[in-house]
């Protein structure tokens, strides 16, 4: 059966925050059924942007990512996020609202999922590739 998550970090300690993300990248790494990620209105730091960007590019089932109102504004966390997105080719919904995104950001984003759809293409055959 698959699963859908809504997260909610337990504590503001950034120390028990940081092994919580740790805890639930390893999850979703190794979950067979895990299909919707939902991530709402929590701060989130970098090292647990890290653990959470390396989960999502790790993940193998995940359909559905929702990160809305989450500290997304920074040069960084997006950065990280993107780089999970790339390298994740299943996710075929991504909500990023509410994040105050500026347009470096956002540009980041749309390279991210353009990579991602060329290789879901190519994994596919569906060409697009040079020339085509």
């Amino acid at each position: 059966d698959a699963q859908d998550f809504d997260i909610r970090t337990p504590s503001q300690n950034p120390h028990k925050t940081l092994i919580f993300w740790a805890a639930f990248q390893k999850h979703i790494e190794s979950s067979d059924t895990l299909t919707k990620l939902c991530i709402n209105d929590q701060r989130i730091d970098p090292r647990s942007w890290t653990k959470l960007a390396t989960a999502i590019s790790k993940s193998r089932t995940m359909l559905t990512l929702q990160i809305s109102g989450c500290n997304l504004a920074t040069a960084n966390s997006a950065r990280l996020l993107c780089a999970g997105l790339r390298e994740n080719d299943r996710i075929k919904y991504l909500d990023l609202s509410c994040n105050e995104l500026k347009d470096e950001h956002g540009k980041l984003v749309i390279d991210a999922v353009r990579q991602q759809s060329a290789r879901t293409d190519q994994r596919h055959g569906l060409g697009g590739g040079q020339g085509e």
